[in-house]
């Protein structure tokens, strides 16, 4: 049951990589309008590629961002936490009161959870600053974006347990569902950000309805 439950998922998130990448396009396109927000986030972002030579020796921050993300979605499924432990030298290890799944194993890949904490209190903070929350924004959701693709090549457990192909399909999927959320309110604010989800299913559905056909016509053609 497991197995098939996976296929599926797998096999959804496949047909709504496109639309998701397609929708979000647009939405990198308003920064290009420069007001304050948009500078703010960028900003945060060059920040973070500056930083990073001066980063890449200090693992305790973005191995206790992994771990923690670890906990955040085993949380989710009423785990209880039993221990979190990391040390200086980057190894980290968190336990909790549950057997894990593959959300919880891949959560650090597609969710950049210090970056979605600055986005979902931002709202909550006093309109004079509340913009300035997208500083920090940018800079770790570019943080979490280099970490993931220096962690994804380097043989973790988590996604070898997970299956390759599954892991690699389910993270670029939630991942630009995640980030794209992120970047639509840091483009404009939370309408952008449920125009983004509304329109993703939509040009995912277009464009399997208009290739999907035309890939079969061209199958059958090859093996007529």
């Amino acid at each position: 049951m497991r197995v098939f439950a996976k296929i599926l998922i797998g096999i959804i998130a496949l047909f709504m990589i496109p639309g998701f990448a397609v929708s979000l396009w647009p939405e990198i396109l308003k920064f290009g309008a420069f007001h304050m927000c948009h500078i703010l986030f960028l900003s945060g972002a060059a920040a973070c590629l500056l930083a990073m030579p001066f980063l890449r020796g200090s693992h305790f921050f973005r191995t206790f961002e992994h771990e923690l993300t670890h906990l955040v979605a085993a949380k989710c499924f009423f785990a209880r936490m039993e221990s979190l432990k990391v040390d200086s030298s980057g190894s980290g290890e968190v336990r909790y009161s549950r057997q894990s799944n593959f959300i919880i194993a891949l959560a650090p890949y597609f969710l950049p959870l210090f970056a979605s904490i600055f986005i979902i209190l931002s709202p909550a903070l006093h309109p004079a600053i509340a913009v300035y929350a997208l500083l920090p924004a940018g800079f770790l959701l570019m943080h979490h974006l280099i970490s993931t693709f220096s962690e994804a090549f380097t043989g973790q457990p988590d996604i070898q347990q997970s299956g390759r192909l599954f892991s690699a399909v389910f993270i670029i999927f939630l991942g630009l569902v995640i980030y794209g959320c992120i970047i639509s309110f840091a483009a404009g604010d939370h309408r952008d950000v449920l125009n983004f989800l509304k329109n993703g299913p939509v040009e995912s559905w277009r464009i399997v309805s208009v290739y999907l056909p035309l890939i079969g016509k061209r199958l059958y053609s090859m093996v007529k």
